[in-house]
């Protein structure tokens, strides 16, 4: 079924997210917009989507990636699909890793940030309101560096 009847049911629903490193392992966060946006002004991963009615997980993660960044740059690789996203949201998320996305998001607007291991860390520890609750929730349960 649709998104919006999924909600309107109140019934989980199914979500792909893609997670991005470059050639130094750093992870590609996206500054959520102000219009529209479930957090906005905060930074979530790059890549999200719900997935369509019959779509694979995987389908759903290449079209994310094609509608994104326009090809894909990179190696894709399924970490997680079998738990509920441990958030708000009544979700299903299959979690997929890109890698060496060098060309991915190299924008200079301030809408993108890499950070390492450590740099996150500091974020979720000191400044979690920058954060979705999406990127929160994966570094808690381990699943942004771990699955490198």
């Amino acid at each position: 079924m649709s998104l919006d009847e999924a909600r309107r049911q109140h019934l989980f629903h199914r979500m792909v997210m893609v997670l991005m490193y470059d050639q130094h392992a750093k992870l590609y966060l996206k500054k959520q917009g102000g219009h529209g946006a479930s957090a906005p002004y905060r930074w979530d991963i790059g890549l999200v989507t719900y997935l369509r009615p019959g779509e694979s997980t995987e389908c759903g993660a290449h079209r994310k990636i094609r509608e994104g960044l326009g090809r894909i740059t990179g190696r894709l690789r399924c970490i997680d699909t079998s738990s509920p996203f441990a958030t708000t949201e009544r979700v299903f998320a299959s979690l997929y890793k890109l890698n060496t996305c060098d060309t991915v998001l190299q924008h200079d607007d301030g809408t993108t940030l890499a950070v390492d291991q450590d740099e996150i860390s500091g974020l979720v520890t000191h400044c979690p309101e920058l954060l979705t609750e999406r990127v929160v929730s994966l570094w808690k349960q381990r699943d942004l560096f771990d699955v490198l």
